[in-house]
């Protein structure tokens, strides 16, 4: 889902199809806060690669746009555990 730049809707398919006998929600707050951290992660790899004159386009920013995305779902999640 980070890489293929899926809105919720196919995130959420995605997650379901992944788990296919079901998961509770301390599994899906797990899920999106890795999602966060991984869109985070991708997002900084991309600005050290454009440091260094190689540019990714629209990908370094829609890797920031995931993580701010997915952090706020994932800490409105944690405060309803």
């Amino acid at each position: 889902a980070i890489y293929a730049d899926y809105r919720e809707e196919e995130t959420e398919q995605l997650i379901a199809a992944y788990f296919p006998e079901g998961f509770d929600d301390l599994a899906r707050v797990r899920i999106h806060t890795y999602m966060a951290v991984g869109g985070l992660l991708w997002y900084d790899w991309s600005v050290y690669k454009s440091s260094l004159g190689v540019t990714f386009g629209p990908y370094e920013e829609s890797q920031f746009r995931f993580a701010k995305e997915y952090v706020v779902k994932a800490r409105k999640e944690w405060e309803m555990l």
